[in-house]
């Protein structure tokens, strides 16, 4: 990641605080946000959470001030949380909030000793990875994990991006990091020594993020057209071909 878009990060940490629009997707609206911090949760419960050994250590990729491992510090199975970022700011919150130690660094140079964690937690972490520097980080992350450990991964899809930017230009901005066609985020996990358990996306969201918005300006209720969202997200197995974010939950072969 380049010093300006650290730069940013560090502004933004600063200007925006400790609430969901400082570390999700700053040009939404708050109830949105508020919808994607809640489906991550979700996918986390359901992918992760559900079938934990005892007495696990977990790293959280991007913690920014804790908004994720808030969550995972209720979990009886949990014993241990490291949180990293290369936002100061944001590392100090962590720690505050958590209670736990963090890590104040890039992802693309991991100071971890091998086989430190059962469990890695990286929500829109790899996409501030240098693409050169893709397959050499997925490997360290490999290396991170103790045997039969898992990792859950969240990032931007490429193709809803490019749908996007059809109709509006300049969306993203300097803390947007990059994107993942879908094949190319499947075969970052199938050629680091991983098994793909899952892999979803928010596509109902995704399209539907134009009829809330017009919802909201004209003061109509979001509330059951987001719940249909997760409903049809939730029971059609669909391939997450296009969404703003997919994601894919790993094991270490």
């Amino acid at each position: 990641m380049i010093e300006e878009e650290k730069a940013e990060w560090e502004k933004r940490a600063s200007s925006k605080g400790q609430n969901l629009n400082s570390v999700l997707l700053k040009n939404l609206p708050e109830e949105l946000n508020a919808y994607i911090h809640k489906r991550q949760l979700a996918i986390i419960e359901k992918s992760v959470l559900n079938n934990l050994d005892k007495d696990i250590a977990v790293l959280d990729l991007c913690c920014g001030y804790g908004r994720i491992s808030k969550e995972l510090k209720k979990n009886k199975h949990i014993k241990h949380i490291v949180g990293m970022d290369f936002s100061r700011i944001y590392c100090d919150f962590f720690q505050k909030n958590i209670q736990s130690s963090t890590v104040c660094g890039d992802l693309q140079a991991l100071p971890f000793q091998n086989n430190s964690f059962d469990l890695i937690i990286g929500i829109t972490a790899l996409m501030y990875v240098k693409e050169k520097n893709l397959s050499q980080t997925m490997q360290s992350l490999n290396n991170c994990l103790k045997k039969n450990g898992k990792i859950l991964l969240i990032d931007p899809g490429f193709e809803y991006r490019w749908f996007v930017d059809l109709f509006k230009k300049n969306t993203y901005g300097k803390t947007s990091g990059r994107s993942f066609r879908y094949k190319e985020y499947k075969n970052l996990g199938e050629e680091s020594f991983f098994r793909i358990e899952k892999m979803g996306g928010n596509f109902a969201f995704s399209f539907a993020i134009p009829v809330t918005l017009f919802f909201l300006k004209a003061g109509f209720p979001i509330k059951f057209l987001l719940q249909f969202c997760s409903l049809i997200e939730d029971f059609l197995k669909i391939p997450p071909y296009i969404a703003l974010h997919r994601w894919m939950f790993l094991s270490k072969d």
